[in-house]
Formats: C-alpha cells, sequence, structure tokens
C-alpha cells in the first residue's frame, strides 16, 4: 500500500510540473464557526486568475469513487473560494509512463453545497469519536 502511495505521490508530482502556470497549494485549515472541529485540507493546484481549483486524480480511481471525489473537490471548492472547480486527470501506462492531464470542468450544479459537506463531516466526527471511546476504556 504504502509503494502505491508513493506511486501516486510520484504520478501528482509529474503532473503539477506540467501545469507551470498553476500554483500548487499547500495544505490549508477551513474554519467554521457552526463546526466543533476545523477541516485541514490540501487542494492540488489553483489558477489565482481564473480562481479555477483543480484535483488532481487517476482516471481510473476518479472512475471508481465518483461521489467521493466530487465531495472533495466541492470542499475544495468551498474552502478556496474558487469560481471553477476542475478534475486533472491522468494515467500510468505499463511501461510507467505518465499520459494526461485531462481537464474535466464540473458544472457548479454537480458541486455538493456547503450544508451537506458539513452535514457529512459532522457525521464522520461522531462515527470516528465513537471508535476512540470504544478503543479507550478510560472514556467509557
Amino acid at each position: 500500500m504504502e509503494r502505491r502511495f508513493k506511486e501516486g505521490r510520484a504520478a501528482h508530482y509529474q503532473i503539477e510540473a506540467r501545469m507551470t502556470n498553476l500554483v500548487s497549494e499547500q495544505t490549508n485549515t477551513f474554519t467554521d464557526p457552526s463546526l466543533p472541529f476545523d477541516i485541514v485540507y490540501h487542494a492540488d493546484l489553483f489558477d489565482p486568475i481564473t480562481l479555477t481549483v483543480y484535483d488532481v486524480k487517476p482516471s481510473v480511481w476518479l472512475a471508481n469513487n465518483l461521489q467521493y471525489c466530487l465531495y472533495q473537490l466541492s470542499g475544495y471548492y468551498h474552502f478556496t473560494g474558487a469560481r471553477a472547480a476542475a478534475f486533472a486527470q491522468y494515467q500510468k501506462k505499463v511501461d510507467e509512463e505518465i499520459q494526461g492531464p485531462w481537464f474535466t470542468f464540473v458544472p457548479k450544479e454537480l458541486l455538493t453545497p456547503w450544508e451537506t459537506l458539513k452535514a457529512i463531516a459532522l457525521r464522520s466526527d461522531e462515527m470516528l469519536m465513537a471508535q476512540v471511546q470504544e478503543s479507550n476504556p478510560e472514556t467509557k
């Protein structure tokens, strides 16, 4: 698993290096007073001229995990204040060559609204905290 993560990260870096007019985003923190926690995020690329956020994804992963990827891109869109959002898809050939990126711009109507994302984040936090309490007898 660690090898695949490293390979994926290397592919991301190659794609980001090809897109010289875009800014590689640093890790940021989003705060909403209505949430009991902050959200740490890392959008892959951002175009400061057009205010477009890009999420770099392997094409097969995107196809197999589309809803998850849309939630993630929707969050980046909201957190960065972007005006547009797109996937930068790529694929690795058998000889390890990276093909791409191909851009898929997502219409705003297909991005998940912040209220829905917030509800998902709250539910995820509840489930995580329940797991922590189950695994730690001192919290019971």
